[in-house]
């Protein structure tokens, strides 16, 4: 693929003999061309006009053709992945008019266009008349495909760079996601991620707010995916994990200054309803109003445990109702309590409690396990999930395997479509010996 420059503006004049053999003038491919070459090809030329969205050239089809583009842009694809962009002065296509070949990606009009071609024969014809040509045309076509292959190095080199970019935030994203299992007595989690990208939308996370003896228990996905979505991940993450621990600080602190000048606090302890309405309600206040632009939300499950009861208050907002899997096989579901957070500053949320009976476990997910695809396009669903979950009367580390491995084998060879995470909670059943 080669560029000229000086290229004219699109006009009927294009058609003229005068402006073909200005434009391929101006082409590295023709630069050490004698006049005379250049005007028999101009006169050899095609002119054809592309509308926008129209196909050029179809990937795997026989083809003997160069093509130079005079005016719009087009798009060099394969299937749906974008290799490059061409527009005025651009060409492409030259090594098949030397040798007829199946063409290796498909050219799409990205606009209206208007191109000029060169056909094998007519090539050869002009080549023909003129055998002296062929070294000219051959030392411009490879200092056309010289600068090609620089190009190329140039782009491989950014591409290089932006895969270590990719690997630093891929890191720094595992760092957002808790790294060491939390020792409750009498308790286990169990957590399974998996990106379908570099970086992911999905996290979960858990930790204690020792204020209330309870235990925090988060797992969201935020809309799309990739390097957008994670950025917005960490912002998710951080309001809710600072929002409530601010009320665990705000107490301690409270309760020193008691000690300190030996008076009572009158101050109550904040509940469990209290941190997750206000947690949630800054949270999405603040991506609602802060970044309204962006349209960015989250579906998320947010609760708060007491270890020792089994007790728990949840706030599920649009998020993928979560499982309370009973040691009988018995299935709960919570529902959702309020909208995705994020979208709407005025969004209210209900907060709603339930309770992890010993042998009992709360199991959590993304979409990314119900709508894992098989080759076939056909999703996973939710009747599966729950077929699996009835069928697996385990602890949260077997229930978590069972059901990743379950949705493994559904999707088989089908590329993962979306980011995948589970999050298992389990009360274990002390009385058994």
């Amino acid at each position: 693929m080669g560029k000229t420059t000086g290229y004219p503006e699109k006009n009927t004049d294009n058609y003229s003999i005068n402006n073909r053999i200005n434009y391929l003038q101006r082409t590295r491919f023709l630069q050490y061309a004698s006049d005379s070459l250049v005007h028999r090809l101009a006169e050899s030329m095609e002119i054809i006009e592309a509308p926008a969205g129209s196909h050029i050239v179809e990937k795997g089809d026989a083809g003997d053709t160069m093509y130079f583009v005079v005016d719009g842009s087009v798009r060099v694809h394969d299937d749906n992945v974008e290799l490059a962009n061409l527009g005025a002065g651009d060409m492409f296509g030259e090594i098949a008019a030397f040798s007829p070949q199946h063409r290796t990606a498909s050219i799409t009009a990205d606009s209206d266009s208007l191109l000029y071609t060169v056909n094998q024969e007519s090539l050869y014809n002009v080549l023909d008349e003129q055998p002296e040509a062929a070294r000219t045309i051959i030392q411009g076509l490879c200092d056309n495909e010289s600068q090609f292959v620089k190009d190329v190095i140039g782009r491989a080199v950014k591409v290089k760079v932006l895969e270590h970019e990719l690997e630093i935030g891929q890191r720094i994203q595992k760092g957002f996601l808790p790294s060491d299992a939390l020792e409750i007595e009498g308790w286990e989690i169990e957590s399974y991620f998996n990106a379908a990208r570099e970086v992911a939308g999905d996290f979960y996370d858990y930790f204690e707010i020792k204020s209330l003896g309870s235990v925090a228990i988060v797992i969201a996905d935020v809309c799309d995916k990739g390097v957008g979505a994670a950025l917005f991940m960490s912002l998710f993450r951080s309001l809710i994990r600072s929002s409530a621990l601010s009320f665990d600080i705000a107490y301690e602190k409270a309760g020193s200054a008691n000690k300190k000048y030996k008076t009572r606090s009158t101050d109550k302890p904040p509940t469990f309803d209290d941190i997750l309405s206000y947690s949630i309600r800054l949270v999405n206040h603040y991506v609602a109003t802060t970044h309204a632009k962006d349209s960015m939300f989250a579906t998320i499950f947010f609760a708060l445990l007491d270890p020792k009861t089994g007790e728990f208050s949840y706030v599920n907002a649009g998020h993928e109702a979560p499982c309370i899997i009973a040691a009988d096989g018995n299935i709960t579901r919570l529902p959702t309590t309020g909208p995705v957070v994020g979208l709407f500053d005025q969004a209210q949320y209900a907060v709603k409690s339930g309770r992890i009976a010993e042998g009992d476990v709360l199991l959590s997910f993304t979409d990314g396990i119900s709508e894992a695809k098989n080759s076939d396009g056909e999703e996973f669903g939710d009747e599966r999930v729950i077929a699996t979950l009835e069928s697996s009367r385990y602890g949260a580390k077997e229930t978590v395997s069972r059901l990743v491995s379950t949705v493994n084998e559904f999707a088989g060879s089908a590329k993962q479509f979306d980011d995948i995470t589970v999050l298992a909670v389990e009360r274990r059943n002390l009385n058994i010996s």
